[in-house]
Order: structure tokens, then sequence, then C-alpha cells
């Protein structure tokens, strides 16, 4: 019987070998690639946590989520923002871009997530059958076979295995579209030019693309809602740069869509924009959500230009009269100074980002700002003086004795744009000393120096080692290939100076 055994084992051995080489004959006849066999679906990681893990009441909760929402009528959706918290949290907002494209037909769905369980270099797109939710199985497209074969994609299991971001989104998709392939998509530092440019090549008119992201994540209600705000909108005016610099912890996701949308000339609406402190939890520390649906318009979409002119000397001077105002009121603790913004120049009432440096006897007494535009002028002004009175980390609070004999400048900053280069040596050449403020992003670390900076730090590769340093990073992490380089201009005004300079 052994005997015998081993034989029909060796001859069903032979049999299976023979028959991948049929199929690997056909496949290499036909000119189709030939892959890895594909794994077994990935099985839900988040249900009965994220959402209910019993199909009937899973599809009782998507459902009520999706009565109560009301987004505004749409023409056809060709991509979506949506948040992937859990469905108590952030369902009645993703409910909104869902219910945008219920009942419309999409052959395929691809699905950016971010990583944020695992440390992901590049993107991942698993070789599964498919993703498995309470729902059932939604099988994986042979899209995705394709999209891995480009050199920004990859298959890392493991990435996908704990992750949430692209399965809270499938109930949803399961609910409102029924079948469909999907391409799930995790990201890490992967380049997202790269990844647009790679998705481009295989886009029709079947495919819709979803970037899930929450924004801000555990900031006090108020402050979450100007930062959230500003990300929004960054979106609406598809800014594909100047989302990097947002608080969205799947902001690679959204800049690759951004930048997809931009070339394609689709259309952005803002369905809905709220946090958990407005859906089910407490307002002290509260993550952010939205809604944005992309649509195929007829009209080129044109987004809207950013004034940035130049203050003249009177708005220069209101500006510094607020630091000062605002100084002394929050060293005295006195209520901030509250201007009638209908009475202030147009240009103080746009956004847009400012420092304020105080100095006493020209050494630095605190400095505090925002790069991005958060705030209007007036108000970034107001509360940076305040904040660079009492919260600079580096000194200790200004005394109301001190008022006297500190000086107050203001730097009015333009919006960022991305410095972009082929090598460390070719960035260098391309700053400018003196002229160029400098915000350096490696992954979650941020540093900046305001152009004044270059005074003391007039070598370039000084000045760009020092910054790194001060994200908390070695001294050569400018030169990684996960760096991006921003820079801004300033114009700088002081207090008792004759002619404004910028």
């Amino acid at each position: 019987m052994n005997g015998k055994y081993r034989v029909a084992k060796v001859a069903a051995a032979i049999i299976v070998v023979v028959a991948a080489m049929f199929v690997v004959l056909r496949t290499c006849q036909s000119g189709e690639e030939v892959g890895p066999p594909k794994r077994a679906a990935r099985l839900a990681a988040v249900a009965g946590m994220f959402y209910p893990g019993e199909a009937e009441e899973l599809r009782r909760t998507v459902r009520q989520h999706l009565d109560a929402a009301e987004p505004k009528e749409l023409g056809e959706v060709r991509a979506l923002v949506a948040p992937h918290a859990g469905y108590p949290y952030s369902g009645p907002v993703a409910a909104f871009g869902f219910k945008a494209i219920a009942g419309r037909q999409y052959k395929t769905v691809i699905i950016m997530g971010p990583s944020h369980r695992y440390p992901l270099r590049g993107a991942s797109i698993p070789n599964v059958e498919g993703y498995e939710t309470p729902l059932g199985t939604v099988p994986l497209s042979p899209l995705a076979d394709a999209l891995r074969r480009e050199k920004v994609f990859d298959d890392v299991p493991d990435a996908h295995a704990e992750e949430h971001s692209i399965e809270v989104e499938l109930p949803f998709l399961q609910v409102v579209l029924g079948e469909f392939e999907l391409v799930p998509i995790l990201v890490g530092d992967a380049d997202a030019e790269a990844m647009a440019t790679a998705i481009l090549k295989h886009l029709d008119d079947t495919t819709l693309i979803i970037a899930s992201s929450d924004l801000s994540h555990y900031m006090p209600y108020d402050v979450a809602n100007r930062f959230d705000a500003f990300t929004v909108r960054t979106m609406a005016e598809e800014d594909a740069e100047l989302i990097e610099l947002c608080q969205a912890c799947g902001k690679a996701p959204i800049a690759t869509l951004l930048r997809i949308a931009r070339k394609r000339g689709w259309h952005p609406h803002v369905l809905d924009a709220r946090n958990s402190g407005d859906t089910a939890g407490d307002k002290s520390r509260v993550v952010g959500y939205c809604s944005v649906a992309f649509t195929k318009e007829e009209e080129p979409f044109e987004p809207p230009e950013r004034s940035s002119g130049p203050l003249d000397e009177d708005e220069q001077k209101t500006l510094l009269e607020l630091a000062r105002a605002s100084l002394e009121a929050a060293v005295k603790g006195e209520p901030a100074p509250a201007p009638d913004e209908d009475e202030l120049p147009e240009n103080l009432r746009r956004r847009g980002g400012a420092f304020v440096t105080l100095t006493k006897h020209g050494e630095l007494r605190g400095c505090i700002g925002h790069i991005l535009p958060y705030d209007t002028l007036c108000e970034s002004v107001i509360g940076n003086a305040a904040a660079a009175a009492l919260q600079d980390p580096r000194f200790p609070r200004v005394r109301e004795a001190d008022l006297d004999e500190i000086h107050v400048e203001v730097s009015v900053l333009t919006v960022p744009r991305c410095l972009t280069a082929s090598s460390p040596d070719e960035l260098l050449k391309k700053l400018e000393p003196g002229k160029d403020g400098v915000y350096l992003v490696v992954g979650p670390y941020t540093s900046t120096y305001l152009p004044q900076v270059w005074e003391d730090l007039p070598d370039k590769a000084t000045f760009m080692a020092r910054l790194s340093m001060k994200a908390g990073l070695g001294a050569s992490a400018w030169k990684s290939s996960a760096a991006r380089v921003f820079i801004y201009h300033a114009q700088v005004f002081e207090e008792e100076q004759g002619e404004p300079t910028e």
C-alpha cells in the first residue's frame, strides 16, 4: 500500500506540474504576464469595533446614516474623499459622499488609504482574492494586478493585515453599489505624483477613486475647526502640493487624487465637514472628517487665485498696533483686541500666514506664528503676538515690567510652494539666502526657518542641517528621498522703523 501510495502521489505531482506548465505556455503565447498565485481573501480586521460585526445590524446602521444624509445634486461623480473612523463618529459625514454615488454604476473602485499601523515604504496593493466584510467578499479587480506592475506599487501583506482605512469604506460601498471590483492601495511615503501618473495610465470612465482620510486628530474643538477648514478649502482649490502640509492622516492619498482631478478637470464639491465633537464625542479632543465629491463637468475647473500682494505702510502700521495691543493685553490678563473687520482694509481681511517676533535689547524673547493661512492676517497677528509673549517654550512668560523693553516685529508670509530638485546639490543651488523661508517636512517631522535666519546661518548646507536638527532629526535628513522642502517669502516690518523691508 505504501508503495502504491507513493507512486500515486508522484503521479499526481507530475500532473500538477504539467498542468501548470500548460497554463504558463498558454499565458506566454497570449502575451500576458505570469504573476504569483493569489492569497485568500483578506479577512475583516475591525468588524465589531469600527462598525457592527453582524451583517444585518451593519446593513441597518449604514442605511440609517445614508437616510440622514442630504448631499446636493451632483453630475457624474468620479471620485470621493471620505473619512474612515468608527461609524458612530465619522459615519454621518461619510454618508454624504456615499449617498452621492448611490445607484450609479462603477465596475471598479480604487481606494487609497494611509497605513496607520505599519511603517510602509512606498505603496502596497495586496495580491489577494478579495477583501472580506460581514456583508460578503469584494473581489479584487484585474486592475490591481496591472497597477502592481507599476514601479511605485508593491505587495506588502503585513501592511494590510490590521489596517482599517480601506476596510471601513467597504460596507458603505456594498450597500450603495451592490457588486463592484476593488483595487485597495495602502500608502506610506510614496510619491503622490508617481502614483497619480501610474493610475492615470489605467483609468477609465467605469472607475471610481476614493481617498480615505480623516482630518486633524485630538485637538480642542475650536482649534480643530480652524485647521480643518483650511484643509477642506485646500481640497476645494485642488492644491495638491499645499495639501501635504495640512492636518490629514490621508494627505498622500488626497494629494494623489488632487493631481488626478486637476489633470482630468474634475470639479470638487464639499458635501459635509464636521468632527467627532459634532457627531458622537466630547469637544476636548476631536477628530475631523469631511466628504468631498469630484465630478466630471463640461467646463474646466478653475481654482480660485490666492491674493498675496504686499501690504502698504498704513496696513503694516495697523498690524503692528494690533500686535502691540494684543501683547500688552495678554501679559496683563486682559481681553485680546477685537477690531471690527468691516472697518479693516481688505488686505488685512485676507487669509495669510504670519509670525510675530519679540526681542529685548536685540535678543530674541519669543517668536510664534503659522506658515499656512489658517486665519485672516488680522487674526493671525493678534493670536501670535499673545502666544509669543506667553507660550514660546524657549522663554519664560513676558512680564508686565518688561513691556516697555519689548520690540515687536511682524512677518507676513506668502503661501508655501514645493521646491523640487533632482539632488541635494540642485536643491541648494535653488535656495536664495535672505529671501527664502524654508519649511522642511520629513514624514511627521517638520520645522521652519524664517528668511531672517539666513543672517545667522548664511551657508546653505549648514542652514539645511540645522533645520533638520530643529525637526528632531539627523543633520542630513533634508537630503533623504522622503524629505519635502517648501519655500515662502516674507514681508517683514517692525516697530519704530523707517522704511519697511521686503
